[in-house]
């Protein structure tokens, strides 16, 4: 994307195959084709395309998910949305699916939903085996990664790298936690150069709500001539985009415009593998984002489909019922609980799914649909946080064929198991 759109677009505010694979793909890409009979029920046109999970937890058979494998042949990135930012069976079907895709589908980079710096220490663990990520994934404002299934995620990844295997990195897309990108990038950095970045960056320290628009500006100024030194200096490319994730932060960008940003620079690098995407579905869906603006603000899936059109593969989650891990505010404290869903409608896009008695499926998103699929319905999603002990789900009405590609239906869902 030219920058001029992005910066346009910012001021919106605000995832070998076997003999058992290859069958799948024959029987997934004849189903692919068929057409709705018309009359057919919710149940019977989901009986007859909807792939059924054998289990969302971690598990050697994979043989239930090889009708995946033609939705990703050609992707560069995928990602795979979470309805809430707390539910154990969205997260642990990611354990299931990140090895899978991994092993079939070239996938050499996990991006998360999190701050750039914090998730590079991660990638020091996955790569190296130096530090302690279940002390990492401790991360202010994103509690929701101090997770069991998060933990054991990235531990699959360090043992996939020590193993010998082709390796697989982790990498954060958010420019939040400015100081932390700062202090990042000066570790990286010596001499001279490490100095003058230094004295460039320090303005960033005293900026709070209510620091004069003067001060701003000579700041943003200051922070801006930090990228030109390390490419004068002939820094490393990473080195170079993490000052401009520092810009990113300091100039207070629409988040997923930078997320975006951040994902294709990783992405359009030659030979770096295909990318999964592990956020929120809202964030990295294919339309824009109603949850927090209800005119709408683009997603950074909006601006991902844009970029890459069809390699951009977008997989969400739903459930009927069940119960999430979500942050309420109580005083100036926000304090993490467990809560539960709201009931679905009848038109909601879950209830309809349970018409077919199928507890655990994925639901294919292309191709000819029936009108019923095809039309917008709502979808109860929530945050890290809620509005209330009766306020926990927001419904958002979405085209979910035009949202995702693919979409993973949970009957019962619990909450993530969250470290201390």
């Amino acid at each position: 994307m030219k920058d001029e759109w992005r910066r346009a677009l910012a001021k919106r505010f605000i995832l070998h195959p076997s003999a058992f694979i290859l069958s799948a793909l024959i029987a997934f890409s004849s189903s692919a084709k068929q057409r709705v009979v018309r009359g057919e029920t919710q149940a019977q046109w989901l009986k007859t395309h909807a792939i059924a999970l054998a289990s969302v937890e971690p598990s050697a058979d994979e043989s239930d998910l090889a009708p995946l494998l033609p939705l990703v042949t050609n992707a560069r990135v995928i990602a795979l949305g979470d309805a809430t930012h707390g539910t154990h069976e969205f997260f642990s079907v990611k354990q299931r699916l990140i090895p899978f895709l991994v092993k079939h589908a070239n996938v050499r980079t996990i991006i998360f939903e999190a701050p750039y710096a914090e998730i590079e220490a991660i990638n020091d663990y996955v790569r190296t085996g130096a530090g302690d990520p279940s002390a990492l994934l401790h991360i202010d404002n994103y509690f929701f990664w101090n997770a069991d299934e998060v933990l054991d995620a990235i531990g699959w990844i360090r043992a996939w790298n020590a193993a010998g295997n082709p390796p697989v990195d982790v990498a954060g897309a958010d420019a939040f936690h400015t100081q932390t990108t700062i202090a990042r990038v000066l570790s990286q950095l010596g001499g001279d150069v490490r100095g003058e970045a230094e004295k460039d960056y320090a303005c960033v320290a005293n900026i709070s709500i209510s620091t004069a628009q003067w001060y701003r500006d000579a700041c943003r100024a200051s922070v801006m001539s930090v990228r030109p030194l390390l490419e004068a200096n002939h820094a490393a490319p990473e080195i170079v985009h993490a000052a401009r994730i520092v810009e990113q932060g300091e100039e207070a960008l629409d988040r997923d415009s930078a997320m975006a940003e951040n994902i294709e620079w990783l992405a359009d690098r030659p030979g770096a593998g295909n990318f999964v995407l592990w956020g929120h579905n809202e964030h990295f869906g294919k339309t824009p984002t109603t949850l927090n603006d209800p005119n709408g603000a683009t997603s950074a899936g909006t601006f991902l489909a844009e970029h890459y059109g069809e390699r951009y593969v977008s997989i969400g989650t739903i459930a009927l019922k069940g119960r999430f891990n979500a942050s309420e505010l109580w005083g100036s404290d926000w304090i993490v609980g467990q809560y539960s869903m709201l009931d679905a409608t009848p038109d909601d896009f879950a209830a309809q799914f349970a018409t077919a008695s199928m507890p655990r499926m994925i639901v294919p998103l292309r191709g000819a649909l029936p009108s019923w699929l095809a039309l917008p319905h709502p979808i109860r999603v929530a945050g890290s946080n809620v509005a209330s002990h009766t306020q926990t789900t927001v419904a958002v009405t979405e085209e979910i064929a035009k949202k995702f590609d693919a979409v993973i239906y949970v009957e019962t869902t619990t909450a993530t198991h969250l470290r201390p």
